[in-house]
């Protein structure tokens, strides 16, 4: 809506009031937005306006109240063109006004006009400029904060700006340095393989010569110092109506982006070789289980034919054992590597003889190589420690491990066990060095290279012709480790390998060195010895609590053939009964064998009832459990000992005689709570 702003030249002012308000509001001018008056006439009519009876005249309007009367008006307008720009308004010229007062005034009111229309371009061009620079703080504010690098580049591919983190990025200090220089002689002149890109190849000069953008992800830029780094662009064209002036290019380090995507790859890579490694090893396990479950159940049915001969009987029964041993040492293989998967795994440190588990490892394994036609020899080179601190049964669990692989992947030759102390090269500190050697298929390195992984074997053709689960190895290298060592193996392919075990022996101050271990220790106890003690008889009164019947069948045929006077009790709740009959009727059980999964009242229950009854007599557990922390748990509940199925005839025997009274002794006139 057109307004009238005037700019009075003479006071006009009528009262205080105007006065005041003139004074504050004369300088820039008054604005007066009704228009049905004789200035609004000039405005909107955009001619002359003559008024010599202003008061007769319909355009005029009342005047404020102290205002002179208005005798006369005369308004001309101030025109360029045909737009109004201003007007002048004058009144109360003695005798009015005429037509050619305002022809005569015409002059001046054009003049006026040019320098209101000047006013306001040179007021417009100002706010322009303003704006402008407005436009360019906001931008720079806007290159300077982003993360990403930003340059500019005209027709002729020089820099035209650039923002700090493309400094950054590039290298550069000062943008002086990129500010008219050629940037792609600078940034972008070679592939990443060092080549040159010429110019012709640039994307990014393919921006300005036909007018589209790019994103590329497979280039590099280079940095000041000449190093290059990998970048993910995006360039596009500037314009100025059609025509391209420049392009601008956004660029990010991809650095940390490529290495993550590596890192990706690999860790799929890992992870499908691993899936892959599982499988394998599934269906090895599945095939490691049928072959034995196979021959234990097909001799079964064979020992069932009444037509069979002793001698075929007895060479059954040894197969069905064999096997069932090699599914035990499965099931052991799995438990252990369930129990080193979970952090469970621990080691003892006690004093050992090494000369005594190599002796012991040797005895086990001898008849196997002898079996095959191999060669067996153990090697001693002293000086050798009489003891050292270490776990026993962990030490000879891998021993025994690796000598057994020697000898199953030994064709011809044979195997060596050698002993010596690890020289200071080899390890820093006191250390036992046992190499199993053998002259069988070796390896190539890449089978070395995944030999010591879960699941996994030399390569699957292995597993199909030899057997075995691929735990073994891992097993051992873990247990080595958690002895202070390590396992470690020299191979080559076709010629054989030599497994090596170090191990640390704790402290040897005052321990005895062997110069010749192989005439001053390591005997193995005279078997007829051992034969003699096994059959020494057993004359005690047994509880047995076992709910599996042929469990039952099994290891009551076994203890009366030692001697034994076995009772038999199908669950816990009768075995309380039987053993707190037996104490009342002043005969009571010699030992009490407790299974800990039974119906009705389990192991675990029945033996804290009969503790809490105050029964004292010796309870031994047994249980298919022998994951970490079970022995504890039946120790708990009031056992004395822990037996683990299958069981082992002469453990078992070993531990009734250590709780057993000697034979005459009046039965538990000893500490009830003895463990073993």
């Amino acid at each position: 809506t057109p307004y009238l702003k005037t700019h009075a030249i003479t006071n006009v002012a009528w009262n205080e009031q105007t006065r005041r308000f003139y004074e504050q509001n004369a300088s820039a001018g008054m604005e007066f937005d009704n228009l049905r008056s004789l200035f609004g006439a000039v405005i909107t009519s955009r001619r002359t306006v003559l008024a010599n009876d202003p008061a007769s005249d319909p355009r005029s309007c009342s005047v404020p109240e102290g205002h002179p009367p208005l005798r006369a008006f005369l308004g001309i307008p101030f025109l360029r063109g045909d737009q109004i720009v201003g007007m002048a308004g004058i009144a109360n010229r003695p005798g009015g006004y005429d037509g050619a007062l305002a022809q005569y005034l015409q002059p001046l009111a054009t003049t006026c006009a040019q320098i209101l229309e000047a006013y306001r371009t040179n007021r417009e061009r100002r706010l322009a400029e303003q704006a402008l620079r407005d436009s360019e703080e906001r931008v720079r504010l806007l290159l300077d904060s982003t993360a990403e690098a930003i340059y500019g580049l005209d027709v002729q591919g020089r820099c035209t700006f650039a923002n700090p983190a493309c400094l950054r990025m590039l290298g550069y200090r000062d943008v002086g340095d990129l500010l008219g220089k050629n940037i792609h002689e600078l940034i972008h002149h070679s592939r990443a393989d060092g080549t040159p890109l010429p110019l012709s190849d640039c994307r990014i000069r393919d921006v300005i010569e036909q007018g589209g953008g790019v994103h590329f992800e497979d280039e590099v830029f280079w940095r000041a110092d000449g190093t290059s780094f990998p970048v993910e662009y995006w360039s596009y064209p500037i314009r100025r109506g059609d025509r391209v002036i420049g392009a601008v290019v956004t660029f990010m380090d991809i650095t940390e982006h490529r290495r993550a995507e590596e890192q990706l790859r690999a860790a799929m890579a890992a992870a499908e070789a691993a899936s892959r490694a599982k499988s394998e090893f599934l269906a090895n396990m599945s095939h490691e289980i049928r072959t034995p479950m196979t021959a234990i159940l097909g001799y079964t049915d064979l020992l069932l034919d009444p037509g069979q001969t002793p001698e075929e009987r007895l060479d059954y029964v040894q197969t069905i054992r064999r096997n069932g041993e090699h599914l035990l040492t499965l099931i052991n293989d799995i438990l252990d590597l369930s129990k080193i998967e979970a952090g469970k795994m621990t080691v003892e440190q006690i004093e050992c003889s090494p000369l005594q588990i190599v002796s012991d490892v040797a005895s086990l394994m001898r008849p196997r190589a002898l079996g095959k036609n191999l060669s067996f020899q153990v090697e001693f080179f002293g000086p050798i420690p009489g003891a050292i601190r270490s776990d026993p049964t962990r030490l000879r669990q891998v021993l025994i491990n690796l000598v057994n692989n020697a000898i199953k992947f030994t064709e011809q030759g044979g195997v060596r066990i050698v002993t010596r102390m690890a020289t200071p090269t080899e390890a820093p500190r006191p250390q036992l060095r046992f190499e199993v050697i053998d002259t069988g298929i070796g390896m190539t390195p890449e089978q070395q290279a995944k030999l010591f992984s879960a699941f996994s074997q030399g390569d699957t053709s292995t597993t199909r012709r030899f057997g075995g689960t691929g735990l073994g190895l891992m097993i051992s290298k873990r247990l080595a480790r958690m002895l202070g060592g390590d396992v470690s193996v020299v191979s080559e392919y076709r010629r054989g390998s030599t497994f090596i075990v170090q191990v640390d022996t704790g402290p040897l101050e005052g321990v005895p060195m062997l110069d010749r271990p192989g005439e001053e220790g390591g005997a193995m106890p005279d078997p007829d010895d051992t034969e003699v003690a096994a059959a020494a008889p057993v004359h005690a009164r047994i509880l047995l609590a076992e709910d599996g019947p042929d469990n039952q069948r099994l290891i009551s045929l076994f203890l009366r053939r030692v001697g034994a006077e076995v009772t038999l009790a199908e669950n816990g709740r009768v075995a309380c009964r039987e053993a707190l009959e037996a104490v009342e009727a002043g005969k009571p059980f010699d030992l009490i064998l407790m299974d800990m999964q039974m119906p009705e009242l389990d192991g675990y229950s029945a033996t804290s009832l009969l503790r809490n009854k105050g029964y004292t007599g010796p309870i031994v557990a047994l249980t298919a459990h022998a994951m970490e922390g079970d022995q504890q748990k039946c120790l708990s509940a009031g056992c004395n000992a822990y037996v683990t199925k299958p069981i082992h005839r002469d453990k078992l025997l070993a531990i009734l005689r250590a709780l057993l009274p000697p034979q005459g002794a009046i039965p538990h006139a000893r500490p009830a709570k003895r463990s073993i």
